[in-house]
């Protein structure tokens, strides 16, 4: 696990004054639902962490004790397989919950928090979390409805896992282009969030570009035909 630091001055003014335990635990979805005494408890149990880039808050693997909440930066939940190939990959949104599952359940962690941007985190002790759950019929309920979400977007995306690799690459690039068409974004950023080797990226682009709705430069790749490329992506195969 990365060694945490203080929080430092690349907070603007007013995030600072927003990193308060119980108003950051009152802004993110899940915990937004417990009841005010819920709050106050788990506040006197968070305390603020703050980690460089290209650092991890946690490893696939570790023990899990405690739960996070992103105030700040930008966080990638990633695990591999035994052979080291990424298995999965997600980002975590400003205010969200990330690590409450292997925490609630008392196991290993299933992902590595990556920290890809300097980033700011509430830490929550799991022994004050998993009381909050028992107690809080609300947070509960949240909990549960939480984890429904998930697991449905996974068999969603599981889904789309098993399309070809240049509709997935297609798909991601239509989700990511600016107004102009361009995505600033390497072949190795698309392997790492497909899961996939880079290898197959440059494949996949490479038939993209020859069915000439994409084009690559030094600086990204553009979508140069929307309305092929969207066609494309609504066939059945």
């Amino acid at each position: 696990m990365a060694l945490a630091q203080e929080p430092r001055s690349f907070y603007p003014t007013a995030l600072r004054q927003r990193l308060n335990q119980f108003d950051v635990l009152a802004a993110c979805p899940l915990t937004s639902a417990a009841a005010e005494g819920t709050l106050l408890e788990l506040s006197t149990h968070s305390r603020h962490r703050h980690y460089p880039p290209k650092t991890a808050i946690y490893w696939q693997g570790d023990k899990a004790e405690t739960v996070f909440v992103l105030v700040a930066g930008t966080v990638r939940l990633s695990s591999s397989c035994s052979d080291g190939r990424v298995h999965s990959s997600s980002h975590v949104a400003l205010f969200d919950i990330f690590g409450e599952t292997a925490t609630l359940a008392r196991r290993r962690r299933e992902h590595t928090a990556w920290v890809l941007d300097e980033a700011a985190v509430w830490e929550i002790d799991g022994d004050a979390f998993r009381h909050a759950v028992t107690i809080d019929p609300a947070l509960c309920f949240a909990l549960v409805r939480l984890l429904s979400d998930r697991s449905i977007d996974r068999n969603h995306d599981n889904a789309s896992k098993r399309a070809p690799l240049h509709r997935r690459v297609g798909q991601l690039l239509l989700e990511h282009a600016h107004s102009d068409g361009l995505i600033r974004i390497t072949h190795g950023d698309l392997a790492s969030h497909l899961g996939v080797s880079r290898e197959a990226v440059t494949r996949a682009l490479a038939r993209l570009k020859g069915l000439n709705v994409i084009v690559t430069h030094r600086h990204g790749i553009r979508i140069s035909d929307y309305e092929g490329l969207a066609f494309l992506l609504s066939r059945d195969e």
